[in-house]
This record gives structure tokens, sequence and C-alpha cells, in this order.
């Protein structure tokens, strides 16, 4: 049987990491979202635990060296990893990660 499947990813994540927003956030607001940041970060170290580097290194372990976290911000890996997985299309929402957990990406 010669049946072809188009597959299309319907719950992709992206962002850039956090402080690559910072730029594109209005100056008056600047020292609020700087602010915010610290806050972020904070609550990221409070999530380190065993649990979390366990995830982490299996998360690694199984996306294996195609890209990685970059994908979330970088359309050239996005696409590389996108080709490795058989996905020709995808809907991408904004990232949700907000403490970073995950890796790379902190959604402020």
């Amino acid at each position: 049987m010669d049946d072809k499947y188009v597959l299309i990813s319907t719950d992709s994540h992206a962002g850039l990491p956090a402080e690559g927003y910072r730029d594109y956030v209005d100056a008056r607001y600047r020292e609020a979202f700087d602010q915010a940041a610290a806050e972020a970060e904070a609550m990221r170290e409070l999530s380190k635990n065993d649990d979390t580097a366990r995830f982490l290194a299996e998360w690694d372990s199984e996306i294996g060296e195609h890209g990685g976290m970059k994908g979330a911000y970088d359309p050239e890996v996005r696409n590389k990893e996108m080709d490795h997985d058989g996905v020709a299309a995808e809907v991408v929402f904004p990232d949700a990660d907000s403490a970073g957990v995950g890796g790379v990406t902190k959604t402020p």
C-alpha cells in the first residue's frame, strides 16, 4: 500500500528567550519588564531540583543534536527540526513556559 500522510503539528509553541523581548517593550515599561524578568528568574531557580534535572537530561537525550530549544525562536533550526520529524506544517502558539523550566524560553 502506498498511502501517504501529511503530518501537521497542531500544538507547537515558539518564543524568544525573555531578554529577546526587551527591545520591543516601550522604554517606559522596561524597568517593570526587568523586575518581572528578575522575578521569573528567581522562580526558575526555585524550580531547579532533581526532578527538573532528570526531565531536562531525558529531554536533551531525546531531541538529539538537531537544534533543541533554539527551534523555539530560530526559524532555520525550527525548519530542520520539522524536517527531522517529518512535519509538513504547524500551528504555532506563543510559548507558555513562563518559568523557563523547559530549557531556553521564558515568555514574559
